[in-house]
């Protein structure tokens, strides 16, 4: 009778322990995270296959020289993704809401500047790579709109609000695949691509906006008083990122 009590109780205290972890913000947000994310990388195979096909090689080149751009510029900010998680996931609320309507505000700024110069050197990059000037033009609003969906995207992972990062990635993908192959097909080809990656970057933003409207609202001013901090701490994040990338 001892040894069946004993069970019992082991037995209700693993379910407990179970719940209590399949439940806990941080394992349910990985779980989402994980699921999500391979879930994208589906879409990212498929978008591949089927664009591949519909191009042909040499328009599916110039295509892939494009995407592989927009990604090099990517990665250059891709190190303050753990600064804002970091510093997102520390602040209390009122100091959450100064933060990120600092940070909304400095990006945005600095979108502007770098977009004004992917516009001036767009010619030279087509030059670079032969392929047409207005396919490259597209750099520009397309960079502008995966620097602010990387930033509110930053946010809210720092917030554990995984469900919505992921929605907004696999509408990205799905927004490409489906928009993609529906300009290829009505005889846009490669120009037809790149637009309907501008256009699925539109509606993830536009996505991400809705999540993340509220602190964008708030009447906090963005007088962050953390940004020397933060500064000290995003610099030896970038050495880590820069080294981890020449690996």
């Amino acid at each position: 009778m001892i040894d069946k009590a004993k069970t019992k109780v082991t037995n209700n205290w693993l379910f407990s322990a179970g719940r209590n972890l399949a439940v806990h913000p941080f394992f349910a947000g990985s779980a989402i995270m994980i699921v999500g994310s391979n879930f994208a990388n589906i879409l990212a195979y498929f978008y591949h296959l089927v664009v591949g096909r519909m191009l042909g090689p040499a328009n599916y080149g110039d295509l892939v020289a494009f995407l592989s751009i927009a990604g090099l510029i990517t990665i250059s900010f891709n190190f303050m993704g753990l600064v804002i998680v970091k510093y997102a996931a520390s602040l209390d609320e009122k100091e959450g809401y100064s933060f990120f309507k600092w940070l909304n505000s400095r990006f945005f700024y600095a979108g502007i500047v770098a977009t004004l110069a992917l516009i001036f050197i767009a010619p030279y990059i087509a030059s670079f790579l032969h392929i047409d000037n207005k396919i490259v033009i597209f750099l520009s609003p397309l960079f502008m709109l995966y620097l602010m969906s990387f930033v509110y995207r930053a946010f809210l992972q720092g917030k554990l609000r995984f469900k919505e990062v992921v929605i907004s990635i696999n509408m990205d993908m799905g927004g490409r695949l489906i928009f993609g192959v529906l300009l290829i097909y009505l005889g846009y080809s490669v120009l037809g691509a790149v637009i309907g990656n501008v256009i699925a970057a539109v509606l993830a933003f536009f996505l991400l906006y809705l999540f993340i409207r509220v602190y964008l609202k708030d009447q906090s001013n963005n007088n962050f008083s953390k940004k020397r901090e933060m500064f000290k701490y995003s610099i030896p994040v970038f050495f880590s990122a820069i080294s981890s990338y020449m690996l």
